[in-house]
């Protein structure tokens, strides 16, 4: 028993000594732990967890650090830094970290026309991060296109930039205090040159505060520089040029001019048609002659006269085979050369084509008519009929109301394909007269059973049509028909509609031919169709004698 106690005694010294050791400890809360972003010049502490309130934020101001650098308007301060719980709902992570921008200085002074590059520190470093720059008084600084702070005028301003990424932003800011300039400051563009003899360049100057200023050149035989700033190089060597303010203030620029080396062209070129009056050919610049360098492109071009095309090309008296018939072809200068463009007359044809169109009572009858390149094309006489118009030449578009080709016009030199439609001209009167003339000792005309005296006018009425039959004496044939100042030729009978009439009133004459001697025309007294169809009877003679003839030789009789 008494030993047990001593145990005892000696287990409640042990704990008198642990309690005493260990009383003057305080306990604290440990802190969550916590990461860093930055915005701008704004450094945000950010808790990873809490358990606390998260509605609550706490900032500490951080001690600025100065940064003297090289120049001595540019100072470098730290803005404070701010603790901060983050405030997103249902989760204890925050993603602004994502995305931050960071200037190296916070603070500008310059004077007026000086500018300044920031380095801005962009997180992540990715292109696709969109930074944008603005300004809170553009007349004082603002950004240009080099991302260079500009200073404008006196005053201050805040030069922001934003920078985003992911539909998250950050921004940075850059305070700008610009003063007076307190020394003439100059800047020219370019500030130097490099100039070829004879070749002029301009320089432009800023002078800051504007103020008048003036140029000189240190050598004018080397360049010369005018009031304006236009330099011309005048011979090889180095020299340079003052811009002298009006208060004194000197800008240098230095000018090295050179003499350009001019290639050799050791080869000549010349270019001609086989016939002047076929067509032209030239070089590049319109020239048929010139010098070119070893390597040099030669380009030329032919131009042939209506009616002639390129048949071939030849360099010095050989044929050009790659150029073929091309009007233009360009080559290599490697030797000297005389090329000629051989033309020719094109034997091509080109047709015309008539159609009835979708207006004509007939609708989409075609014909068409050959004619050799360039020769005169007569346009067709041919007539449609249409009710309530009449044709009075051809056009190009079906309906169209331009009357391209009127009857008897002639498309000179024909250079290509038509295809005309009728153009059509609406009849006016509610009926025309029709005048009919031919010699009654030769023959009659009906109309129907009605006979129809020489002379004798017949009514054609809007809508109507009337066919006259034509009755030759014995001995006696029709030999042509004229309707309209228009030969039909001979028939036994013509319809006459009031389309037909063309909008007026119009004669038609029977002539009557002997089947023993001349032709009759109805007044017995036309000498000159007499010898035209007395031409014309010989022609077909001769005409009837070639077809029998080869008839006979396709069926092996050779007469």
């Amino acid at each position: 028993m008494k030993k047990f106690f001593s145990i005892l005694t000696v287990c409640a010294m042990l704990l008198s000594l642990s309690v005493g050791a260990f009383a003057d400890i305080e306990l604290i809360e440990v802190a969550p732990e916590t990461s860093v972003s930055s915005s701008g010049s704004t450094i945000t502490l950010i808790p990873e967890s809490s358990t606390t309130d998260t509605t609550s934020t706490e900032s500490v101001q951080q001690v600025p650090e100065i940064l003297t650098l090289d120049s001595s308007t540019a100072v470098l301060q730290s803005s404070p830094a701010t603790l901060q719980e983050n405030e997103s709902e249902g989760s204890s992570e925050s993603d602004t970290s994502e995305v931050s921008i960071k200037a190296d200085v916070s603070e500008l002074k310059l004077e007026v026309g000086e500018k300044y590059a920031p380095t801005w520190t962009v997180t992540p470093d990715d292109q696709t991060v969109l930074v944008e720059f603005s300004s809170s008084d553009t007349s004082v600084a603002k950004v240009n296109n080099n991302e260079k702070i500009v200073a404008k005028g006196v005053g201050t301003a805040t030069i922001t930039a934003t920078a985003t990424y992911n539909n998250k932003s950050a921004s940075a800011t850059i305070s700008v205090t610009v003063t007076e300039a307190t020394s003439t400051k100059i800047t020219v563009t370019p500030t130097s040159l490099e100039l070829d003899v004879d070749e002029t360049q301009t320089l432009t100057a800023t002078v800051i505060p504007s103020q008048a200023y003036s140029w000189s050149s240190k050598n004018p035989e080397i360049a010369t520089v005018s009031d304006a700033g236009v330099v011309k190089a005048v011979a090889s060597g180095n020299t340079y040029f003052v811009l002298t303010a009006s208060d004194g203030t000197t800008e240098f620029v230095p000018v090295t001019v050179t003499v350009p080396v001019t290639p050799e062209k050791p080869y000549t070129i010349s270019v001609s048609p086989n016939n002047s009056s076929y067509g032209s050919v030239y070089l590049s610049g319109g020239v048929s002659s010139a010098q070119y360098a070893e390597g040099a492109t030669v380009t030329v071009t032919a131009s042939p006269n209506a009616g002639y095309e390129i048949q071939s090309w030849t360099a010095n008296g050989s044929v050009i085979s790659a150029a073929g018939k091309m009007s233009s072809f360009s080559f290599k200068a490697d030797n000297s050369y005389v090329i000629v463009a051989n033309f020719a007359p094109i034997t091509s044809e080109y047709t015309i084509t008539y159609s009835s169109g979708a207006y004509a009572t007939a609708q989409y009858v075609t014909w068409s008519n050959t004619f050799m390149a360039g020769a005169n094309a007569y346009i067709d006489s041919t007539q449609y009929s249409r009710t309530g118009y009449y044709q009075d030449g051809w056009t190009t578009v079906d309906g169209s109301s331009v009357n391209s080709y009127p009857y008897g016009t002639v498309i000179a030199n024909i250079s290509s394909n038509y295809t005309l439609y009728p153009h059509w001209t609406a009849n006016a009167a509610a009926s025309y007269t029709l005048t009919i003339t031919y010699n009654a000792q030769y023959g009659s005309v009906y109309y129907g059973n009605s006979y129809i005296a020489n002379g004798s006018t017949v009514t054609i009425a809007q809508g109507q049509s009337k066919t006259f039959s034509f009755y030759p004496s014995d001995g006696y044939y029709v030999w042509n028909l004229n309707f309209a100042g228009y030969n039909i030729g001979s028939c036994s009978s013509y319809t006459v509609s009031y389309d037909s009439m063309r909008g007026a009133s119009r004669t038609m004459n029977v002539t009557f031919a002997s089947i023993y001697s001349s032709p009759k025309t109805g007044d017995n007294s036309n000498i000159a169709l007499w010898g035209a169809l007395a031409g014309c009877a010989v022609v077909g003679i001769g005409v009837l004698f070639v077809v029998n003839k080869k008839s006979s030789k396709k069926n092996g009789k050779d007469k």
